[in-house]
């Protein structure tokens, strides 16, 4: 049974929460490296008291998570076209708020377990809120890293996780599913070579993905590949990568992604995009683009600046049906040409062989 159509959900009401780019850092608390534990039936029954207990219930005409949030953990998240920011909370049940300002989305937050509150590590389990009731989703053996949010929020928002408890609103009423091991959340994958099954083999070095078509080839130019990636594991191959360039920070590289976000506008996705890059680079000055933009084959949008370590950083993005193409770059002085000659390249590329 799954919770699905999360992302066309509309919040009962606003969360009372300032405009969270000018929260203040929270006091740095490192995440424990601890594994989600959502299989364990005394976690799963811990989880259901929490229910019961209706911590942050939207009983109350939605108007959950009260309070207005006093700081910020870590830089934002994304899933999909939406930013969520993990913020404080002034429950004691509640670690952590996953609260969006975008109207249409579900927010989430991080709740006690009651099983861990007698001393030990915490466990923490991941919770959706939205007019239709509570959704538990991940248990957590210790506190998630935001990197770890983001992977199972949208695996929640896309309907590839299924959850252990839900509860309906204006009900006590609990629905429990123990999931097997299918349902758990995928691990994302990051390697050399391809894997087999999101990523296969092609002649002269290249590395096709299934699910487009596109092949990442060997080397781009001056640039050779470092590095495959999928963030949604080797069974997904819905938001995936080709790294290419130099390890070292002081050389050029880039990230060469495709990312299907079937919903949402181009314009959306690149506003977005750009906004989360210049936050986690500390932008500066905007630059002009080495990569020239327009039709086919050439990207449809562009945007670099200054980065804080004082390098170029930018991005690209084209649209090719439902499949988002963005090229992240962090360039050092001088390899402006060849930059643009790899993008010409990876874009004429995609557009002959992602199917849309």
């Amino acid at each position: 049974m799954k919770m699905l159509g999360l992302s066309a959900v509309v919040l009962a009401a606003a969360i009372a929460t300032p405009a969270f780019a000018q929260l203040p850092p929270c006091a740095r608390q490192e995440p424990t490296p601890g594994r989600a534990v959502s299989s364990d039936p005394q976690a799963v029954g811990s989880m259901t008291g929490a229910i019961l207990l209706g911590a942050g219930f939207p009983e109350d005409d939605g108007k959950s998570l009260k309070g207005e949030a006093k700081c910020a953990f870590g830089e934002a998240i994304t899933v999909g076209s939406v930013s969520y920011t993990v913020t404080d909370s002034d429950d004691i049940m509640v670690a952590r708020r996953i609260v969006s300002t975008t109207p249409n989305a579900p927010a989430f937050y991080l709740s006690r377990m009651l099983a861990g509150l007698a001393g030990g590590r915490p466990q923490l389990g991941l919770v959706s809120i939205t007019p239709g009731g509570l959704g538990a989703w991940v248990i957590y053996d210790g506190l998630p890293s935001n990197q770890v949010l983001q992977q199972d929020i949208t695996n929640i928002v896309a309907g590839r996780m299924s959850p252990m408890v839900m509860r309906k609103a204006g009900t006590k009423n609990i629905e429990i599913t123990m999931p097997g091991k299918e349902e758990e959340p995928p691990e994302p994958w990051q390697g050399k070579r391809a894997d087999g099954k999101v990523f296969v083999s092609e002649r002269r070095g290249g590395v096709r993905h299934v699910l487009t078509g596109f092949i990442c080839p060997e080397r781009v130019g001056a640039f050779p590949r470092t590095d495959l990636m999928s963030f949604d594991g080797k069974t997904g191959g819905h938001d995936v990568a080709c790294r290419y360039g130099a390890t070292r920070n002081t050389e050029t590289w880039f990230t060469f992604y495709l990312t299907e976000l079937p919903d949402e506008t181009h314009a959306d996705i690149f506003a977005l995009y750009v906004r989360n890059a210049k936050e986690a680079s500390g932008a500066g000055v905007t630059l002009a683009s080495p990569v020239p933009v327009g039709p086919s084959p050439a990207p449809t949008s562009a945007e670099f600046w200054e980065g804080r370590s004082g390098a170029s950083e930018g991005l690209t993005l084209s649209s090719i049906g439902p499949w988002r193409v963005k090229m992240r770059v962090t360039m050092r002085p001088g390899d402006d040409a060849k930059v643009a000659e790899a993008a010409a390249a990876l874009y004429q590329a995609a557009y002959e062989q992602v199917k849309p």
